[in-house]
């Protein structure tokens, strides 16, 4: 039956299969009371998994660091929600971060999700921005094990694709969505703690592919 199903789907999405993430999460809305139509589409997304397998392979790192992509789409969903997408990796150092390829990326993926946000935004900026404290928690989480397992502090990097966000962690003056004004502090502080945010292109944002229908996207250069 469809949660049957969904439930299958949850733990490929969760454990195997990051690119259907999107997909999982926006059927799950309609666990509680699903019609036909959902049971049509849940099947729908199923066959398109299997249609699409990937691997998630694993390469040895010298001198990693973790990489953290956040990315996020603006009132994409049903009910006028925006979807998150963020993606966790042990990564090696690689060239230009404005433009990531298979041959210049050298990664393994640690955790990922995609979800809708809790909190009703206004904008582009303020999706994003609740994208990247949500994704910062989750790669100083994994900072943390990771020190209390080798006893080796990893800097974090942070990318993301929106230039205004990232501008505004070295303004002095609050942002103009008072809203967002914790949001930037916690930003700021996830800086002072010797982590990076860096600007990558929409084409090279990882998380992308996390936000939307199911494609291959950018997610395959470390898959």
């Amino acid at each position: 039956d469809f949660r049957s199903t969904l439930g299958v789907m949850s733990y490929l999405t969760q454990h195997g299969h990051p690119l259907a993430s999107f997909e999982d999460d926006r059927v799950a809305t309609a666990a509680g009371a699903p019609a036909v139509m959902d049971a049509r589409e849940i099947d729908r997304v199923v066959r398109k998994i299997r249609e699409t397998p990937m691997k998630i392979r694993f390469v040895k790192l010298e001198d990693p660091h973790l990489a953290a992509f956040c990315d996020a789409s603006f009132n994409n969903v049903a009910g006028g929600r925006s979807q998150a997408g963020k993606v966790v990796a042990l990564a090696s150092e690689y060239g230009e971060p404005e433009v990531f390829t298979e041959n210049d990326l050298k990664a393994n993926l640690i955790c990922w999700k995609s979800h809708g946000l809790k909190r009703v935004v206004h904008s582009t900026r303020a999706a994003e921005t609740i994208s990247a404290v949500e994704t910062t928690d989750m790669a100083e989480l994994i900072q943390f094990l990771w020190l209390e397992a080798t006893g080796k502090n990893l800097e974090v990097r942070l990318y993301t694709d929106c230039r205004s966000m990232q501008a505004n962690l070295t303004k002095l003056i609050p942002p103009k969505e008072e809203n967002l004004t914790l949001s930037i502090g916690e930003l700021k502080g996830f800086v002072r703690r010797g982590n990076v945010v860096m600007h990558c292109r929409t084409e090279s944002q990882i998380a992308d592919a996390l936000t939307k229908g199911m494609t291959y996207l950018n997610l395959k250069v470390i898959t």
